[in-house]
């Protein structure tokens, strides 16, 4: 490795060894420095906090030194053209299709499954996926995956806000049928898209069956024949619980 490559390694090292220095200091400060055992008073030496203390100011304390080397060597000035070197070279479409589906299941996990009807979550999340390359337009995977990061914002924005609880409040499957409602306007988005593409809307017709029929089979096998508790049983699993314990006693 060449000098300059070095020392914006060393640079980015640095930053890092101070903030995990930070890091261990603000928890050892969270520990007693003074405490009594068996009504003897121990003494601040001998505190567990001491030692992960002083580990962590040996780390800012090299950090520094190692921060204070590298901007000296240039490289401050190495790591300040790497980005613009970076800053140039155009996003291969590789790379985007990566992050969206990266996205998209960061999503399913972290929004949808913890907050919405398992059924509902499964069914946006393959609707999403399978309508942005199934589709093979580039129309249709820059509008479906703006229309998904809106729709995601908003239901990070309802559930961080606390107005879920108020929306729960009033009908206990609000959030559910905003859900379907979100999930119903990305069908009739994307057979647009299609439209103006000039493609044929049974690919999304695919797409819709494939994103009900799946949760569809998956759920009752999960919930009936593995009993296996989903995640969150909301406005459709509830009602399929329903159905099913009624057909059966």
């Amino acid at each position: 490795m060449e000098l300059k490559s070095l020392r914006k390694a060393d640079l980015i090292t640095s930053v890092l060894v101070i903030a995990f220095g930070l890091f261990v200091m603000i928890m050892a400060m969270q520990m007693p420095m003074t405490a009594s055992y068996g009504g003897v008073q121990a003494h601040w030496y001998v505190a567990p906090a001491l030692f992960p203390l002083i580990i962590g100011a040996a780390l800012i304390l090299l950090g520094f030194i190692l921060g204070f080397v590298a901007l000296r060597g240039g490289g401050l000035k190495a790591l300040l053209e790497g980005i613009e070197e970076k800053s140039k070279k155009r996003i291969d479409e590789k790379t985007i299709r990566v992050w969206v589906v990266a996205f998209a299941l960061g999503s399913f996990i972290y929004v949808f499954i913890p907050n919405i009807d398992f059924f509902i979550s499964i069914a946006t999340f393959l609707f999403f996926v399978c309508s942005v390359f199934y589709s093979e337009s580039p129309r249709v995977f820059r509008h479906m995956t703006r229309l998904f990061l809106v729709e995601t914002a908003v239901f990070a924005l309802i559930f961080a806000s606390g107005v879920s609880d108020v929306l729960t409040h009033l009908y206990y499957y609000s959030t559910d049928a905003v859900a379907l409602v979100m999930l119903v306007v990305m069908n009739v988005y994307a057979r647009r898209l299609m439209k103006l593409d000039g493609l044929s809307g049974k690919k999304i017709t695919t797409v819709m069956w494939l994103s009900i029929i799946t949760p569809l089979i998956l759920c009752p096998v999960f919930r009936y024949l593995l009993l296996t508790p989903l995640p969150n049983e909301g406005i459709i699993l509830d009602h399929m619980n329903l159905f099913y314990y009624q057909l059966k006693y």
